[in-house]
């Protein structure tokens, strides 16, 4: 917890600011799967490909 979260539970209460921050959370971790899982998908054919003589 920052600063900047502190300061939104002295001004909303607690649970309030409890809820936001788990919302936000949750955000955070959509978009990390959801760029994971691009990232999965572009590198799967990546490694089926076998090096060829210069890539060695």
């Amino acid at each position: 917890m920052n600063k900047k979260d502190i300061e939104k539970i002295k001004q909303e209460g607690f649970d309030e600011a409890i809820e936001e921050m788990i919302v936000e959370a949750k955000q955070k971790m959509m978009k990390e799967i959801k760029s994971l899982e691009k990232i999965k998908e572009i590198s799967k054919p990546h490694q089926k490909r076998k090096k060829t003589k210069h890539m060695k």
